[in-house]
């Protein structure tokens, strides 16, 4: 109801169309294009592995460089930077070590790394270069410029409102650009997806791999 009051009072069709780089590996997943989901990586720690699967993401947890909530990566090389290795004989894993493996009759592989492919709702995303302000967004007729604070506030926790929508509604994610540094972009690589309601993300995916 909220996004379909979006796109007509900005005049929209449809919501930004954000195409991810795991888009061709889910051709056969059911997507909700309304609501701009997609899947993305999560790369965590071993320690919260088991609170995840039970619980969920908790953004309220969760902090970085591009303000308060999860922060969410296309890439694996992107995810790959906020893992740590889990090994076999940390007796501190015991319990997640007896839930992934002990518990399924299977041996710990040895040195390994967690992450989540996540179901992720996108909604109306803030599109940005910096994390503090707004890059320019052009969709079918409407336009949205450059230059708005990203951030409802100082504390960086909520997103701001999305502009000439009453009554006010905020944008639903944070999609941080790549570029050259000289242009204005604070990320180089790899785009971040910043989600500040955990609500929108669903953990599909736990998985454990090596690196080569």
């Amino acid at each position: 109801h909220k996004l379909n009051l979006v796109k007509r009072q900005r005049g929209m069709s449809s919501l930004p169309d954000i195409t991810t780089k795991l888009d061709a590996a889910i051709t056969n997943f059911d997507i909700d294009p309304s609501v701009c989901e997609r899947f993305l990586w999560h790369g965590t720690t071993p320690d919260i592995v088991t609170a995840i699967l039970q619980n969920g993401m908790n953004e309220r947890f969760s902090d970085g460089h591009f303000g308060k909530g999860t922060y969410l990566a296309e890439d694996a090389a992107k995810m790959d930077q906020y893992v740590i290795s889990d090994k076999k004989d940390d007796a501190k894993m015991s319990h997640l070590h007896e839930c992934l493996y002990t518990s399924q009759g299977m041996d710990h592989p040895g040195k390994v790394y967690y992450a989540f492919a996540c179901r992720t709702i996108l909604g109306f995303p803030a599109f940005t270069k910096d994390g503090k302000t707004t890059s320019e967004c052009i969709v079918g007729n409407a336009f949205l410029p450059a230059g708005q604070p990203v951030f409802a506030g100082s504390d960086e926790r909520e997103l701001a409102a999305i502009p000439e929508v009453h009554p006010l509604i905020p944008y639903h994610s944070m999609v941080v650009e790549c570029g050259p540094a000289a242009q204005g972009y604070a990320l180089q690589r790899h785009r971040e997806f910043v989600i500040t309601h955990a609500t929108q993300i669903l953990p599909e995916f736990l998985v454990a791999y090596r690196r080569g």
